[in-house]
């Protein structure tokens, strides 16, 4: 071995043996000293938290960490963490450091947590009346200890930062919504809405209205309030309360004119009660008739009018008829004529209307008086025509329009002339006392008759009678020109069939003592579309005999046979059958016979049954009339 490394290796074994030496001397202990102490910590919950100790000490120190002067179950290390801190972990946390030579505790460090806010007692809702005061509550917890903002319906309310917040006299304007924001540190909640409710008294806003209704209608009424709490209703009528009419709103669902009256509503509430205004319920009533127009007779050129009196809901209106036929609406319940003409004399009737319905009055004549021969469209083309055949004296005159009234001389017979709808000409001879007026509707001509071998132009249309000033001694016969009826026999074509039957649309007859002679119309007929058709003498005791041939109304028209009284009542051939199916209107009739008769020609018209109906105010009296 060379020199070099046995003096190397000597020097090793020489180091390695002092070495060992000095292992084998243990050294000298030395006391735990805390160089750097604990600090103390603060997180929000859930947050990691840790302590840290720095300490010398021979041999090495060893560890325990505490909290609130109690060991912690496996913190022995210089760092205790806490991987995430809870609310409980919050206290104080030292460290006893120790070794063989001695122990140390650290200086105490605090762990705080903080911890968000929750609200364990939420603010209760309030009720008060006006001038009471009012208080919320709420309780929370948090760390750090949380502060308050109350808010009413969103907005903050200056200085109301407390846990409670009280309004010491509340007005209605304080009633809302409340709430409070509730916040520290580790952040903040919003409580539950708490409403403060304030006892209003109850103020209508608007009024009940009045209703005008018909019988059957709907009638309604609202009222509009305000009052905290909500309010109670009773509805009232006069003054009296409605049984289960508690509603903002009262309806009668058919109303009837026992519900007219005046309506209130009381609103109510624990505060007080306030009545509406009245609110009239109007019932329309359908017109009644309170007086009839009564007949009137004037002499021509005068003035003459119609009235009625009529009861019903305003506004009433009123529409007069002439023979069935609108003439006028009026506003008021007369007719005025300033100067009567022929053509004015009719059977009139008044309809008055109302919202509801309608009434129509009883018929009333209206007659022209004169002291004429004739006046108005008609001429007299002979003049004391002595016929000796039957002793009678005629006055001949012919209508040349649409209208005539005619008068007789004593003990002479007036006769006037005109075409009906059938081509016939017919002949109305007039005697006695009183004026007879012949009116025609939708007259046409004069022209000559196209049925008979005569040049002289006559006026055709469909004729209405009326006798006015009439008594005991006034007849009329009337009939259609035939060859039994006429003197020239000349005037028949060979060619023509003639029916032999007279039409006309009615005779109304005003007598000026209630007495009348005769009315002998065996070959004429009545017929009408509206209004009344036949015989209407209401009222007229007859002397002499009614041979009227047939009656039948059409449409719109009501077939009559009203007298006030009379004997001899008799349908010459024809058998009182409607076109229209109604019924005819009798009065003043004790008996009707069905008789046999003839036309103008001749012919033989037979006995009929009777085929319509007789019925006196609305009773069937066929039976009890005809045999």
């Amino acid at each position: 071995m060379k020199t070099l490394e046995k003096l190397f290796l000597v020097s090793l074994f020489i180091t390695t043996f002092l070495r060992a030496a000095e292992e084998t001397v243990p050294p000298t202990p030395v006391a735990p000293a805390i160089t750097t102490q604990p600090a103390n910590v603060t997180v929000n919950a859930g947050q990691p938290a840790s302590f840290t100790v720095s300490a010398t000490g021979t041999p090495s120190p060893s560890y325990q960490w505490r909290k609130n002067d109690n060991s912690i179950l496996g913190a022995i290390n210089a760092t205790y963490s806490i991987a995430a801190a809870q609310a409980n972990d919050a206290g104080r946390y030292d460290v006893i450091v120790s070794n063989s030579a001695g122990a140390f505790i650290s200086a105490a460090a605090t762990l705080t947590v903080n911890v968000a806010p929750a609200i364990t007692v939420q603010p209760a809702s309030v009720t008060v009346n006006p001038g009471q005061g009012a208080t919320f509550i709420i309780v929370a917890t948090g760390t750090p200890a949380p502060s308050y903002q109350w808010r009413k319906d969103g907005n903050s309310i200056s200085g109301a930062t407390a846990a409670n917040y009280s309004i010491p006299v509340v007005q209605s304007g304080d009633a809302g919504r409340y709430d409070v924001i509730i916040s520290n540190i580790a952040g903040a909640l919003i409580s539950a809405a708490a409403t403060l409710t304030v006892n209003l008294a109850p103020t209508i806003t608007a009024q009940p209205t009045s209703v005008i209704v018909n019988p059957g209608q709907t009638a309604t009424f609202t009222v509009s309030a305000t009052a905290t709490p909500a309010p109670s209703y009773q509805w009232r009528k006069d003054g009296a309360a409605i049984a289960g009419a508690t509603n903002a709103t009262y309806s009668i669902a058919a109303v009837q004119p026992g519900d007219a009256g005046n309506y209130t509503v009381v609103v109510s509430t624990s505060l007080g009660a306030v009545t509406s205004n009245a609110a009239a319920l109007f019932v329309n009533f359908a017109p009644a008739m309170a007086t009839q127009p009564a007949s009137v007779t004037a002499a021509a050129g005068q003035a003459a009018s119609l009235s009625v009196a009529a009861i019903g809901s305003p506004p009433l209106s009123y529409q007069w008829r002439k023979n069935g036929a609108p003439i006028a609406v009026t506003p008021t319940p007369t007719l005025t004529f300033s100067s009567l003409q022929p053509g004015n004399a009719g059977i009139y009737r008044c309809v008055v209307i109302n919202s509801v319905g309608s009434v129509t009055s009883e018929p009333a004549i209206l007659g022209v008086a004169s002291t004429a021969k004739v006046i108005g469209s008609g001429a007299e083309v002979g003049s004391n025509v002595f016929v000796a055949a039957n002793g009678n004296t005629y006055d001949q005159l012919l209508l040349q329009g649409a209208a005539a009234t005619i008068t007789a001389d004593p003990n002479q017979i007036t006769r006037i002339s005109y075409i009906d709808l059938s081509d016939d000409i017919v002949q109305i001879e007039f005697a006695g006392a009183g004026s007879l007026s012949l009116t025609l509707d939708n007259p046409t001509g004069p022209a000559a008759p196209l049925n008979y071998n005569q040049t002289v132009g006559y006026m055709k249309g469909h004729a209405g009678i009326v006798i006015a000033g009439a008594n005991e001694t006034t007849n009329v016969l009337i009939y259609s020109v035939g060859r039994i009826t006429a003197v020239n026999q000349a005037l028949f074509r060979s060619d023509v069939t003639y029916d032999g039957v007279a039409d006309l649309a009615y005779v109304a007859i005003a007598s000026a003592n209630g007495k009348f002679g005769g009315v002998r119309m065996g070959n004429a007929s009545y017929f009408g579309t509206n209004g009344f058709t036949g015989l209407y003498a209401p009222g007229v005791q007859f002397n002499g005999p009614i041979f009227i041939h047939d009656i039948s109304a059409f449409d719109a028209a009501t077939s009559a046979l009203v007298v006030g009284s009379a004997g001899d009542v008799r349908i010459t051939g024809g058998d009182l059958q409607q076109a229209n199916g109604r019924a005819v209107q009798v009065d003043g009739l004790t008996r009707l016979q069905m008789s046999a008769g003839t036309n103008s020609h001749g012919t033989a018209q037979t006995v009929q049954p009777i085929r319509g109906r007789l019925e006196r105010n609305g009773v069937d009296v066929t039976t009890q009339l005809v045999p």
